[in-house]
């Protein structure tokens, strides 16, 4: 089962995603959301390999990116705290990506203090 985070983030990673641009004080929705760097090469490869996967494929790509950005972390927590029990490191990851809004770190601090070390 792919859970909602990884299918926002393959819509925001991989997805050319019409933006709503105002000009002259109209909004314009047809434009994309483009760089204003130069394109090189390997950006351009890149991007016509992303542009060949199908949408199944795109979400397979944003789900494994996801959970490899969720180990690293993991990683990181371990290095930084020690050894932990897999509940505990779980929700220490969940805190460290998504303790920036306060109601969620409020409900993940209070799962962190009912789990067992």
């Amino acid at each position: 089962m792919v859970n909602r985070m990884a299918i926002t983030t393959s819509v925001l990673i991989f997805a050319k995603i019409p933006a709503s641009v105002q000009v002259n004080g109209d909004i314009r929705k047809d434009s994309m959301v483009r760089s204003k760097r130069p394109v090189t090469d390997v950006q351009r490869q890149y991007q016509a390999r992303i542009d060949a996967l199908s949408p199944c494929e795109r979400v397979q790509r944003a789900t494994a990116m996801f959970q490899w950005s969720r180990e690293i972390i993991a990683r990181r927590i371990v290095a930084e705290l020690g050894p932990m029990s897999p509940e505990r490191l779980k929700w220490e990851v969940a805190l460290r990506q998504y303790g920036a809004d306060p109601k969620t770190r409020a409900m993940i601090q209070r799962r962190l203090a009912s789990v067992s070390d």
